[in-house]
């Protein structure tokens, strides 16, 4: 099968645009333009499990396995920031993992084993990419990350270590994100009001590559009951 006919393909949480906006708003308040690529608002969204470059009939069956699922509906609630120092990412997470996304998450990952996926081996945990490619120091932020050393975004700034309130390494931090490199999250909220999401389907979403950057597209949607 030729390269053209093979999409790259992954499941996620789509929001609604309302919620993408406030999102992009979020983002774009605690990220200066210079300080880093904020994500387009219509292409936010919460990666369940990424599937990779797929033919036709791996799709079908990725699409099979997603259709006999029978998972209830869920609310998230963002109220935390955090920063990746070594892949510059911005990124919001709920402050708690609700049970229907952790069912969701799991159910489709072993549906997905019929149809030869093989899982990472990192735990799953909620967040949306807000930007990348995040600069600093900007506007007085400190020099410091979970190693010691990186530039962290305005808003999720790290205070010298005599007045580090309520921040603390992700790993371990329990209801956030743990990293996949170091990374720096608020142990308290770090917005001043939740932002809240109903989440009543999922769906199937292809990545394209254009000249002007990543492009997502749904294709295919599912109900949560």
């Amino acid at each position: 099968m030729t390269a053209a006919a093979r999409q790259r393909l992954f499941f996620a949480l789509w929001p609604d645009e309302d919620t993408q906006a406030a999102l992009a708003g979020l983002a774009k308040a605690r990220l200066p333009a210079a300080g880093g690529r904020l994500i387009s608002a219509h292409n936010l969204h919460l990666t369940l499990v990424f599937l990779g470059s797929l033919d036709a009939g791996s799709r079908a069956c990725a699409e099979r396995a997603a259709a006999s699922l029978r998972a209830p509906a869920f609310e998230l609630e963002f109220r935390r920031l955090g920063y990746w120092p070594r892949p510059r990412l911005l990124w919001s997470a709920p402050e708690r993992t609700p049970e229907g996304l952790t069912m969701l998450e799991s159910m489709l990952r072993k549906a997905l084993a019929a149809c030869g996926h093989e899982p990472e081996s990192r735990p799953f945990q909620a967040h949306i990419t807000l930007a990348r490619k995040v600069r600093g120091p900007i506007d007085g932020t400190t020099h410091a990350s979970a190693r010691g050393s990186s530039a962290i975004a305005p808003g999720i700034a790290l205070p010298p270590a005599s007045d580090r309130h309520g921040w603390r390494e992700c790993r371990g931090l329990s209801g956030t994100i743990p990293a996949p490199q170091s990374c720096l999250a608020l142990t308290r909220p770090s917005l001043d009001s939740p932002l809240r999401w109903p989440v009543s389907a999922f769906h199937l979403v292809a990545s394209q590559t254009l000249a002007n950057g990543a492009r997502y597209q749904p294709l295919v949607s599912w109900p949560l009951e």
